[in-house]
């Protein structure tokens, strides 16, 4: 397959042409996010690196998300700590969730670039 294209995709897609930043600083939504804030804003746990928090708009039930405070646009670009920690929060989030929900299974992924399926 030389080209994949999902035509239903291509408004979203578009709106990527200007290339702005998805805030006024550039700054993540996930950015600076208070401590005391943790409750309003659906943050589970927060690690020395990363926090879990809640999807606003989740694709379905459960749906949970791994952030580094670390703001960066390359994966690759995060120290080896925080790419542990990446991982380890992973696991207490499936953990966490095969206790309370009990699901038959798990979809784990990372939308990684701006055109790359997520919505933030």
């Amino acid at each position: 397959m030389d080209r994949m294209y999902s035509p239903w995709r291509e408004v979203y897609m578009q709106s990527f042409k200007n290339d702005k930043p998805a805030s006024k600083d550039g700054k993540s939504v996930f950015a600076d996010i208070p401590p005391e804030e943790d409750e309003k804003r659906f943050v589970l746990y927060r690690g020395k690196r990363c926090f879990i928090i809640m999807n606003l708009y989740p694709y379905n039930c459960g749906h949970l998300m791994v952030i580094p405070y670390t703001q960066t646009a390359e994966f690759s670009e995060l120290d080896q700590e925080t790419k542990l920690e990446v991982m380890e929060l992973t696991d207490l989030s499936i953990r966490a969730l095969k206790l309370t929900l009990k699901p038959q299974g798990f979809n784990v992924g990372a939308n990684l670039g701006r055109v790359a399926g997520g919505s933030v």
